[in-house]
């Protein structure tokens, strides 16, 4: 058994105590490990096969997209083939449009990680041009594109919560 310590107890409490506390709760409640769980799965599985990582992660939720899981997005991409670009750029938006729009989603820091992938993407671009693969440059404009719109729409809400 465990008591909670409401908000009309937060004045006997210094600053620290009471992040401590919330942190505490917010992992008591079984968030924080959830959303670690969902990070180390998308991450183990796009290592190992992106579209299983799409097929398993696809429903879970998840509290950021961090620069660990752009990196490792990244690499998936570029492993795969034509035909996997084609479809990767889809599945991509299809599972991060919803979980952007979550209340658990940490604006900020998931900017940084989308941020780092479109500069990856960028650069992965720039070498497909210098080699000629037209179709790899075309699919990677196409990620690029809804990467752009993922990111806009969170820097809309992040304005909104600003206002």
């Amino acid at each position: 058994m465990h008591s909670v310590i409401g908000e009309d107890n937060r004045e006997y409490f210094t600053e620290d105590e009471w992040s401590a506390y919330q942190l505490i709760e917010e992992f008591q409640s079984g968030n924080l490990l959830m959303f670690n769980n969902n990070k180390v799965l998308y991450i183990e599985e796009m290592r190992k096969d992106a579209f299983t990582a799409f097929t398993v992660c696809q429903n879970k939720r998840f509290n950021m997209f961090d620069e660990e899981m752009a990196i490792v997005t990244a690499e998936a991409y570029v492993r795969g083939g034509n035909s996997e670009k084609n479809q990767f750029a889809s599945y991509f938006h299809d599972m991060w449009r919803g979980n952007i729009m979550s209340q658990d989603i940490k604006t900020e820091e998931s900017l940084i990680g989308f941020r780092k992938l479109h500069a990856l993407l960028d650069k992965q671009k720039e070498g497909y041009v210098k080699c000629g693969k037209v179709f790899a440059v075309r699919h990677t404009e196409n990620f690029i594109r809804h990467l752009d719109d993922i990111i806009e729409k969170m820097e809309g809400n992040l304005n909104q919560s600003e206002v």
